[in-house]
C-alpha cells in the first residue's frame, strides 16, 4: 500500500464489483470439472418465472459469464431503466449480442450452488477472502427475497483495503504469495467479440477467459471498483461499491501485455 486517505476498513455493499468475484470463484470449480461453461440452460434445468422461451434455453453458462446469453428477462437488482434497454425476448442469439445484464450475473450463482453443491457465500469466504487476509464474514453477505425473477442478487460488504487486497490478486494472475487461488484455465473467450465486449476487453486474455468483461482487470486498463460518494450523491443509503458512471473514485488495475 502505497498510499491511503479516508476510513479505508469501513465496509460497503458492493454492487457490480460482486460480479468480478463470482467470476473468479467460477475458475476453480470449471478447472477442477464441477461446471461445464458449455452446458445450456436446458441441459441444468434452469428456468424463471415467466418461462424462458426455448431459445434463451440454448444459452450457455459461458454466454452468462460474458452477459451475451440473450436471456432478457426481468432481473433483480434491476433498474427499470436498465430493463428497458433489453431488447425483447428471442431478439438475439445467445453469443451474439452484449448487454449489461442483471439476470446473467444473477443466475450463475444458481448455477454455482447447484452445480458445486456449496454456498456462495462460503466458497467465497474459503476460496478467496480468507486466503487473501480479507476480513470478509459470512454475516457481511446480504439476504435477498425475490421478487422479479427466481433468481437472487448476491450482494455483500467490503472495504477499500479488501477491494485492493483482491485487485492484487488479479494483478497477479491469481497467484497469491505462490499459492495459486485463481487457475489460469484455457477455456478463452470466442475470438469475434460482439458489441461492448470488444470495446471492453480488447483481443485475449488468460485468466478465466475475460468472463464478466466488464468486471474481469485484463491487459488493458480496467476499472474494478467505484464506491459512490454518498454526500454528493445524496443517497448515504446507497452507498457502496459498483461500477457506474456516477462514481468519483475508482481503482484501476493495470496488466502488463507480455
Amino acid at each position: 500500500m502505497l498510499y491511503q486517505w479516508g476510513d479505508v476498513d469501513t465496509k460497503y455493499i458492493s454492487h457490480s464489483t460482486r460480479k468480478s468475484f463470482m467470476s473468479a470463484l467460477y475458475c476453480k470449480y470449471v478447472n477442477d470439472g464441477s461446471i461445464d461453461i458449455n452446458a445450456t440452460m436446458a441441459d441444468l434445468g434452469i428456468d424463471d418465472i415467466p418461462a424462458l422461451t426455448d431459445q434463451e434455453k440454448t444459452a450457455t453458462i459461458g454466454h452468462c459469464l460474458q452477459s451475451v446469453s440473450g436471456v432478457y428477462h426481468t432481473a433483480e437488482a434491476e433498474s427499470d431503466f436498465m430493463h428497458n434497454l433489453k431488447p425483447d425476448q428471442d431478439t438475439y442469439l445467445p453469443g451474439t449480442f452484449w448487454i449489461y445484464n442483471n439476470w446473467d450475473f444473477n443466475v450463475l450463482k444458481t448455477i454455482f450452488e447447484q452445480e458445486t453443491e456449496k454456498n456462495f457465500y462460503e466458497a467465497l469466504k474459503n476460496d478467496i477472502m480468507d486466503p487473501i487476509g480479507a476480513n470478509f464474514q459470512l454475516s457481511d453477505s446480504i439476504s435477498w427475497t425475490p421478487t422479479r425473477s427466481i433468481h437472487p442478487a448476491y450482494m455483500f460488504r467490503i472495504s477499500a483495503t479488501d477491494m485492493s487486497k483482491f485487485g492484487q490478486l488479479m494483478l497477479d494472475k491469481g497467484n497469491w504469495q505462490g499459492n495459486q487461488l485463481i487457475p489460469q484455465v484455457g477455456w478463452r473467450k470466442a475470438q469475434s467479440m460482439v458489441g461492448m465486449q470488444k470495446f471492453m476487453m480488447g483481443t485475449d486474455t488468460d485468466i478465466c477467459g475475460g468472463w464478466l468483461p466488464m468486471k474481469m482487470p485484463v491487459p488493458i486498463c480496467q476499472t474494478v471498483t467505484c464506491p459512490l460518494d454518498p454526500i454528493r450523491r445524496g443517497e448515504q443509503e446507497d452507498s457502496g461499491w459498483r461500477l457506474s458512471l456516477k462514481g468519483i473514485w475508482y481503482l484501476y488495475t493495470l496488466l502488463t501485455l507480455t
